[in-house]
């Protein structure tokens, strides 16, 4: 039997003696009697009405329990993967640790190595400096930026050592193909006072023949400490002609006396 039904089992029984009450009153028309079944009757609606109350109660805790516990299963789901990841972030943390002092390490090996590297770097850009004015002039052109960075010392010296190290790579590189290759240019001399275009060919970073367009003068170029130095020579004009002629394709290959010159 539930307290539900004995609190309406209870509420009949009163409510029957209310009524039996009622009735003999009635009877003798007793007004202390009527008071008395007011207070009567006062008593039982409370007491219906507190058994109401109390069922609605436990309905509604029976309720809120359930809603708790479902709660409480889906903090303690919510705990459980937090400390899972306090647990990785820890094993992250002590990783991260021995990286960091790997790091350090190959941040101390790497600016040695630096410091090496730069030590050596100065001289060799000082010496590259003096080479380059003995480049031939499509070579120094050619070179550009890098060039323009090598000459400006304090320019140069202010930039990261992998600029520095590419540009002089890059001189380097350049200079190495010019010297293994035969290159025709067209370039301004000096012809009886007056500026002439003629053409020139280079033998690598060696030496040089230049001629005019019709054949009549004819010089030698060699390199020197202050640059390319052409030097005129009228007996060899028509041979050193041929020898421009041969270098651009337009006369068959055959030997050709010409006068070299190279300098140490």
């Amino acid at each position: 039997m539930t307290r539900n039904s004995r609190t309406s089992r209870s509420s009949n029984v009163a409510l029957g003696a209310l009524f039996l009450i009622s009735s003999s009153l009635a009877w003798g028309q007793n007004e202390a009697a009527e008071k008395d079944i007011a207070l009567i009757q006062t008593y039982i609606k409370q007491r219906i009405s507190a058994g109401q109350d109390l069922a609605k109660k436990r309905t509604d805790w029976k309720f809120e329990k359930e809603i708790l516990q479902a709660t409480k299963q889906t903090l303690q789901g919510e705990v459980a993967q937090i400390q899972e990841q306090i647990e990785q972030a820890k094993k992250d943390e002590q990783t991260a640790d021995t990286d960091t002092k790997e790091l350090a390490k190959e941040d101390v090996a790497l600016t040695k190595a630096a410091e090496t590297i730069e030590s050596a770097l100065g001289p060799l850009e000082d010496r590259l400096v003096k080479m380059v004015v003995q480049f031939p002039p499509y070579l120094k052109k050619n070179l550009g930026a890098d060039l323009e960075l090598l000459n400006n010392k304090s320019k140069r010296e202010s930039e990261g050592i992998a600029t520095r190290i590419t540009t002089v790579t890059n001189i380097l590189t350049e200079a190495e193909k010019a010297n293994s290759e035969i290159v025709t240019v067209h370039e301004e001399r000096d012809v009886n006072g007056k500026t002439q275009s003629v053409r020139t060919v280079y033998f690598g970073l060696a030496m040089a023949y230049s001629s005019t367009e019709d054949e009549s003068v004819g010089w030698i170029g060699t390199p020197g400490p202050t640059g390319w130095t052409f030097e005129e020579n009228a007996s060899e004009a028509k041979a050193i002609a041929k020898v421009v002629a041969i270098a651009n394709d337009e006369a068959d290959v055959s030997f050709v006396p010409v006068t070299a010159k190279i300098i140490d």
